[in-house]
């Protein structure tokens, strides 16, 4: 499960979902014995050109791509060379989304940081589905998977380190000190 909401996030989504599909659960000794599923809670529209046009319009609003007013409705875009192909990558990428076998539920956008605030609101809009489930788990869509994860995270709870409390020593992890909690 995961949550991509939001264009800053959706060319995050591609690189996650393969390193699902490429290594969790899926090593040749384990390959044929679990059958993993993916759901996307995600704001990415299905139609590729609205997608081109608020990842773009967001782009925009950030400064990347400068834009002239025509109309009302429209921009004139000053897309420089060498940000082409970048960009067009981007935009294949979040069009192709749906052709990796994840299922998509439709979440209305809201800014960041609400999407993590609100996160078990999110995935419990799809109860009824997630029981369907023998394990569950939620990777935030800007992670990558880059090696084997196998049995071992199957249990009553798994958890990993935040990859920014791993490589920066100078932040400390957030536990939890109330001693009246089994947090």
């Amino acid at each position: 499960m995961a949550i991509d909401l939001n264009p800053p996030y959706w060319k995050f989504a591609n690189e996650m979902l393969w390193g699902i599909n490429t290594f969790f659960l899926k090593h040749h000794s384990i390959a044929d014995k679990y059958d993993v599923r993916l759901m996307l809670w995600s704001d990415i529209p299905e139609n590729p050109v609205e997608i081109s046009e608020k990842f773009t319009g967001y782009l925009v609003s950030r400064g990347d791509i400068p834009a002239s007013l025509i109309s009302d409705t429209q921009l004139q875009l000053s897309l420089k060379e060498d940000q082409r192909p970048a960009i067009e990558h981007a935009l294949r990428e979040m069009v192709s989304i749906r052709d990796r076998g994840v299922t998509i539920f439709p979440t209305e956008p809201i800014e960041w940081p609400m999407p993590t605030l609100l996160r078990y609101n999110l995935l419990l809009q799809q109860e009824e589905k997630l029981r369907e489930f023998d394990y569950l788990f939620y990777i935030d869509v800007d992670m990558k998977i880059v090696d084997w994860i196998g049995e071992e995270i199957l249990g009553n709870l798994t958890a990993a380190q935040h990859p920014m409390y791993a490589l920066r020593q100078i932040y400390h992890t957030p536990f939890e000190s109330n001693p009246e909690t089994s947090a």
